[in-house]
């Protein structure tokens, strides 16, 4: 259940640790006064103060399970429009053009409620982004995507020769220097040249960002002709509404729709895109 995980397996932990020191602090009432009198006096201000603290655990209990189960909610609907559209697939894909990049992951990012990568939190970014796309894929596991490197030689599920990027008013292309090597080089090119760009659009909903629910919609889009190839919509959900007790990272705790699992959780536009948009194969290179 997803409720015991996050914030609410922190308040089980919390409830237990109340209990025990409670007990703890009403033995000590009692047992090391003196008197009788004392010792009737101490337990009862010991009673009053559980009384009174455990009304206040009481509330915020009931006050965070209303939250979430807003907030869960609120995911559930959102992710009943969630998935993938692939319109039509093209096969020998050379290169593709990235709009936008996947920044690098600012200190204390992961734990704001309005983090723009939050939609896809667990993803690579920066220059491993870019990479993702470059890489080919190792299937280890027949219902799993595979993890990528520049190892061309142990693969059969290359990645793309090139990626054009979009860098304010500039475009880069970028290959991998030397693979195996992971380096990456680029050249600064005058436009876009791949027929296939892929746009990301983080949703910011101020709403759904309250109850720490953000989204990605990812679209291929043919250059020449503006026909939409595929598009996928995603969402995320941080079941402990942006704890961050215990040095919690909010946004890792996160649960998605469509599910992320294995390397897909690092490398998801890759895997969609590249569903869309095949590469070029290892015996056509």
């Amino acid at each position: 259940m997803i409720e015991a995980s996050g914030y609410g397996a922190l308040l089980t932990a919390a409830n237990w640790s109340y209990w025990v020191v409670s007990g703890l602090v009403t033995w000590a009432a009692w047992w090391l006064p003196v008197s009788r009198r004392n010792k009737f006096a101490a337990s009862a201000a010991v009673a009053l103060l559980c009384v009174s603290l455990s009304s206040v655990r009481v509330y915020q209990y009931a006050s965070h399970k209303r939250d979430y189960n807003e907030a869960k909610a609120l995911f559930d609907r959102r992710c009943s429009t969630a998935g993938e559209r692939v319109h039509r697939s093209v096969e020998s894909v050379e290169g593709i053009t990235l709009l936008g990049v996947r920044k690098p992951i600012q200190n204390g990012e992961k734990s704001s409620a309005t983090w723009l990568g939050a939609g896809f939190p667990d993803e690579a970014n920066g220059d491993d982004y870019i990479r993702s796309f470059l890489y080919w894929e190792h299937a280890n596991n027949s219902t799993q995507r595979g993890f990528l490197n520049s190892d061309s030689e142990n693969s059969t599920s290359p990645g793309y020769r090139y990626v054009e990027v979009k860098t304010e008013n500039s475009f880069y292309r970028y290959f991998l220097k030397k693979p195996p090597s992971a380096d990456l080089t680029s050249e600064p090119i005058h436009g876009p040249t791949a027929l296939y760009v892929v746009e990301i659009s983080n949703d910011i909903d101020i709403n759904d960002r309250r109850y720490w629910v953000a989204g990605t919609k990812i679209r291929i889009i043919h250059a020449s002709t503006g026909e939409i190839l595929g598009e996928r919509q995603s969402y995320a959900f941080e079941p402990g509404l942006g704890d961050t007790s215990g040095f919690r990272n909010a946004w890792s705790f996160a649960i998605t729709c469509p599910n992320l699992i294995g390397w897909e959780k690092k490398y998801p536009t890759r895997f969609f895109v590249n569903r869309v948009l095949k590469p070029v194969q290892k015996d056509e290179k």
